[in-house]
């Protein structure tokens, strides 16, 4: 497999990944009232958690996918 071709598969998991994340928390973080309740209950660590459960998320619809190919 060519480096073109497995940057791309990284990059298209990354999109699905944040698809789906924003799919599950953009209604209720839209009110203002669940997310100030998040960023009150983590603190700073809030800021990192939705990039990590992104990244988490895209990694595996990647081994997934790759697994499939395979």
């Amino acid at each position: 497999m060519n480096e073109k071709a497995k940057s791309l598969g990284i990059l298209l998991a990354f999109e699905v990944g944040a698809l789906a994340f924003t799919t599950h928390v953009g209604g209720g973080f839209a009110l203002g009232t669940q997310e100030v309740q998040y960023y009150v209950r983590f603190g700073r660590l809030a800021f990192f958690l939705p990039a990590i459960a992104m990244a988490l998320l895209s990694t595996v619809f990647y081994f997934a996918w790759e697994f499939e190919r395979v």
